[in-house]
């Protein structure tokens, strides 16, 4: 499942990982895009031997380090997969099973990465209400739950409209994402609390964001963590029983066995795709009708997958009351600590995006904030209060900021001057601490003002741009 997730996010993303340069989710050189053919290979070779935890380990590192080198620009959930990624490369280490498939320490390796997945899990939806508890999630005219609602019912037509269901969309949207978490802790509701994250997920997936598609098939697999084990056992002998029944009226056992064969087709496939991506540069037309149809396959999938967990709730009354949240290895316990780390940091002026406040209506600038949890933030960084205003510019990045009538912070606008090229010629009116001042670019590139910003930092912090006024509308 989690190969699955992987797959999906790499298609979606393809048309970023094809174009280097510094946008969101861009290879930063040419030699980056290896790592990218180097996943999708491995990726469905660890599909093909999934008892072969080497393809997979090779599947994670490549892809880990094509995620690392995109950030600080990902989505919010990448942050996640990231950490997930981690866990289960050390869990696979000290489990030893690189060298070592067999069932047993296949086993062993899941009980002990499992438990710190799900609170990994756990701690995902807790940050993604708890940042939704400020003044303007609770605004309907600006609220994130109002607006992705309504981009969604433009795509369905069942669906109703109008200021009257506002409300209940932002108490609704609180409601059930709080509920989620709870269910899945709970074991007699488990079964249940799966349900309804896959219908909670599915529905949003069909926002026209494709990356909001890429979190909801993210949540999918790690949902299978939840499930009770005589359901897992019935679904896996349904499967079992259908595939034999298959094997008996078809010929697929007579492919050829010899796993160099898969691997030389696979690699001559991709090798060809990616060329042809490198070569034309996409016919985008034709790339949104493959997205569309890759959506279209989603939904009927996701829809037969929700519809196959309504029968087996009905039909297993079981309860498994092992007590799947207890460590087994507590060094693994440095990833959810890390995942708290990154959800609080917004509240000490470390970053403000990238933390799982995706769209939360959250304004951090300085030590204030619209939570109403957290109503003064530590701003121990400071970068959060120094922000610049863009008064003219004749760059297009910096003059959307200002027509959008947004404040950019001075770590980010240092970032944006170290990513020209040194044949961009720009120049930039704006004030920072009431100062007027110009940039003029490339003259002012290597300006001691605006002193470098270090790989780690750039890697680790980032900084949404601040609305000038209240109210704070939906940002991702």
């Amino acid at each position: 499942m989690w190969c699955i997730f992987i797959i999906a996010h790499h298609f979606i993303s393809s048309n970023s990982w094809i174009q280097v340069g510094h946008n969101w989710l861009n290879p930063s050189h040419e030699y980056i895009r290896v790592f990218a053919v180097l996943t999708a290979i491995f990726v469905f070779i660890s599909i093909l031997n999934p008892k072969k935890i080497i393809w997979f380990v090779l599947t994670l590192v490549f892809w880990s380090l094509l995620k690392i080198d995109n950030l600080p620009r990902v989505p919010n959930h990448i942050i996640l997969a990231l950490v997930v990624n981690f866990c289960i490369l050390l869990g696979i280490y000290l489990n030893g099973t690189v060298e070592k498939s067999k069932e047993k320490r296949l086993g062993n390796l899941y009980n002990s990465i499992s438990p710190i997945l799900r609170w990994n899990l756990i701690i995902l939806y807790f940050f993604t209400v708890f940042h939704k508890l400020n003044v303007d999630y609770f605004n309907p005219n600006v609220s994130c739950a109002v607006s992705l609602y309504h981009n969604i019912s433009g795509r369905i037509a069942l669906l109703p409209n109008g200021e009257f269901i506002n409300w209940s969309l932002i108490i609704g949207s609180l409601v059930i994402e709080a509920l989620i978490p709870v269910l899945l802790l709970i074991p007699r509701s488990r079964l249940v609390g799966v349900v309804l994250g896959l219908c909670f997920h599915l529905l949003l997936s069909f926002h026209s964001s494709f990356y909001i598609t890429s979190f909801s098939l993210e949540l999918y697999a790690l949902y299978v963590l939840f499930i009770p084990h005589n359901v897992f056992i019935s679904i896996l002998q349904g499967i079992k029983k259908r595939r034999n029944l298959i094997s008996n009226y078809t010929r697929l056992n007579r492919f050829p066995k010899n796993k160099i064969f898969y691997f030389t087709l696979i690699l001559f496939v991709l090798s060809v795709v990616y060329l042809i991506l490198v070569s034309f540069q996409y016919d985008i037309e034709y790339l949104i009708k493959i997205k569309v149809l890759f959506r279209f396959l989603w939904y009927v999938i996701a829809s037969i997958i929700i519809l196959i967990f309504l029968i087996l709730l009905k039909r297993n009354n079981e309860v498994n009351k092992e007590n799947i949240f207890r460590l087994k290895k507590n060094i693994l316990l440095v990833f959810p600590l890390i995942l708290i780390m990154n959800g609080v940091s917004p509240y000490f002026g470390i970053k403000t995006a990238a933390n799982f406040s995706m769209f939360s209506n959250l304004k951090i600038v300085g030590t204030k904030n619209n939570s109403l949890i957290i109503p003064s933030n530590l701003d121990l960084v400071k970068n959060s209060s120094d922000v610049v205003e863009i008064i003219e510019s004749n760059d297009e990045h910096l003059s959307m900021i200002k027509i959008k009538r947004e404040y950019i912070t001075f770590f980010e606008f240092q970032r944006w001057i170290q990513e020209q090229d040194k044949s961009d010629e720009s120049k930039t009116l704006y004030k920072r601490n009431n100062e007027l001042k110009t940039l003029n670019l490339p003259k002012d590139k290597n300006n001691p003002q605006y002193h470098s910003i270090s790989w780690l930092e750039k890697k680790l912090l980032i900084y949404r741009n601040i609305p000038m006024d209240d109210p704070c509308p939906c940002q991702w």
